[in-house]
């Protein structure tokens, strides 16, 4: 913010800055460590957008499936993994999951790349994560520039 003298030239320049050094550390350690748990969970996990492309697989859901990777991300749900004739309700739950009202106990067979269907918790499949934030502790700074 500039300061002004009595004549409106700017004379000095103030403002205030936060340090959310420490805050940003912990989001990042926050996300990685959600990261590594459902990396190597011992369950399916399978995460999808809104439309139902698949953003993220585990390795037990890559094992389970026996698909890898690069055949997954970015692969519609539907055409890969869907059980032929299951996809409106797919749709529906998918839906459901991102409004976050899916229904607990449900159940969701996926087709695993040799054909075989596989029984599967909807919650595994279909669940939108969004990591909590820490709270806010940021030290604020204050300081005054004075031209020559």
């Amino acid at each position: 913010m500039p300061l002004l003298d009595s004549a409106g030239s700017i004379y000095a320049v103030c403002g205030i800055s936060a340090d959310i050094t420490e805050q940003k550390r912990a989001e990042h350690l926050l996300l990685n460590y959600a990261e590594d748990v459902a990396g190597t969970a011992p369950l399916a996990v399978v995460g999808v957008d809104a439309l139902g492309r698949i953003h993220r697989v585990n390795r037990f859901a890559l094992g389970l499936t026996g698909y890898t990777e690069e055949e997954v991300k970015g692969k519609g749900w539907f055409g890969l993994l869907a059980v032929p004739g299951d996809e409106e309700r797919l749709l529906l739950l998918i839906a459901e999951a991102f409004q976050g009202s899916m229904q607990q106990g449900m159940q969701v067979d996926i087709r695993a790349k040799d054909g075989r269907r596989i029984a599967m918790p909807a919650p595994a499949f279909a669940a939108p994560w969004t990591p909590p934030k820490p709270r806010e502790r940021a030290a604020v700074n204050t300081f005054c520039w004075r031209g020559a």
